[in-house]
């Protein structure tokens, strides 16, 4: 399983210089995507703005909006804004498209919501055509941006699996999520069409002092149209590495390809890839959750910390379920973010820059990584 992590385009007191730093942080590593959400009702930035920002300073990271409402834009200019920021960050777009849960958000665009689902299926139906025709924006490499669906109706999974590469998710625990893969799997099964689609998740957190009160009040402020639920979100909210850490577990049991984090607290520390005092930890400790130290030289040491490589391995207990072929959060969660393939200086392992999940190869400290490659995997055009 991959990890990304959220743009902070709708938390307060966000400035267009900390969403670009901030995406040049996640792609430093140890984040695999970066994500946006939609509001249009809301003070946030518009999330292909957002994206075309981060396109510019990124060169490793998947870009998602998770998820952008269909029905509320024209499906030519949909189409076009997804395949220019597909083109401009040379192919890297996860597209997450649903219908929206907010009235206001229609309201004041304008736009009907009465009717909503049956127009996002026509333009599900359209979007890709508008790709492959060539004549409207650049045409997007091939197979064009990923295309995924969220949404928990039996009407929006049955959209999912005729029209798109997988499933959404629109966060919670992972009980939740695994309950809504299974039905997204068997509206997949249904439709006969073959494998399984993508599983994107997503979660909220807030590390630091200080940081918890204030993304609980950011989280209840956002979802303020669910009524007293919005309580339990902010519940929801991962406040510390233990429950990061945990929450990633869940996710990945329940099969989950891709989990985004998004951050309700808007420093830029919250990103930060080394300790800090205010996270108390480091991303890489939370995605490696299980390391133990090996004996390594001082100067081996010290060009792992140039590149901000950990100087530690996994268990052999991890290493031997990565050589049996099977998932690791420990292991895929990392990719690399230097030039194409990039050998660290006086060791033999070699990192992928696309959107990968671990190194080629074995480093000469017995890391065992998997050689499957994200990037590699067959897009699954709609039937």
């Amino acid at each position: 399983m991959n990890i990304g992590v959220g743009l902070p385009t709708s938390t307060s007191g966000i400035s267009g210089q900390l969403l670009v730093d901030w995406a040049k942080r996640a792609d430093a590593g140890p984040f695999s995507s970066l994500g946006v959400v939609d509001r249009v009702a809301y003070q946030n930035y518009e999330p292909f703005t957002a994206l075309a920002a981060a396109a510019a300073v990124t060169h490793r990271v998947r870009l998602a909006t998770m998820v952008v409402i269909a029905p509320l834009r024209n499906t030519a200019i949909l189409a076009k804004q997804a395949a220019s920021v597909h083109a401009l960050s040379d192919g890297r777009v996860t597209l997450g498209l649903a219908v929206g849960a907010r009235g206001e958000d229609y309201a004041v665009s304008g736009v009907d919501s009465r009717g909503r689902g049956r127009r996002f299926g026509e333009q599900l139906e359209a979007i890709r055509d508008i790709w492959e025709g060539g004549t409207i924006g650049p045409t997007p490499a091939t197979p064009g941006p990923q295309l995924l669906v969220g949404g928990s109706s039996g009407e929006a999974l049955a959209r999912m699996a005729r029209y798109s590469d997988g499933y959404m998710h629109g966060g919670g625990p992972a009980r939740a999520f695994a309950g809504a893969a299974a039905k997204a799997a068997a509206a997949w099964s249904d439709l006969g069409r073959p494998g399984r689609p993508i599983l994107w998740g997503m979660g909220y957190f807030a590390l630091g002092d200080g940081n918890a009160d204030a993304g609980a009040e950011y989280l209840r402020h956002y979802y303020a149209f669910t009524g007293p639920f919005a309580e339990k979100i902010a519940a929801g909210n991962l406040t510390s590495p233990g429950a990061i850490t945990d929450f990633i577990r869940g996710y990945e049991d329940a099969g989950c390809d891709e989990l985004v984090l998004f951050p309700t607290a808007s420093s830029i520390d919250q990103v930060a890839r080394r300790p800090t005092r205010l996270t108390r930890s480091s991303w890489w400790s939370v995605i490696h959750p299980t390391p133990r130290s090996v004996g390594v030289s001082s100067s081996l040491k010290r060009r792992l910390v140039r590149f901000g490589m950990p100087t530690t391995k996994p268990t052999p207990r991890s290493a031997r379920a990565s050589l049996a072929g099977t998932r690791s959060t420990s292991i895929t969660a990392t990719p690399w973010s230097g030039p194409a393939a990039t050998s660290l200086p006086g060791s033999r392992a070699r990192f992928c820059s696309t959107s990968c999940s671990g190194a080629a190869g074995r480093s000469e400290f017995g890391w065992s990584l998997s050689a499957r490659c994200a990037t590699s995997r067959s897009s699954r055009a709609p039937t």
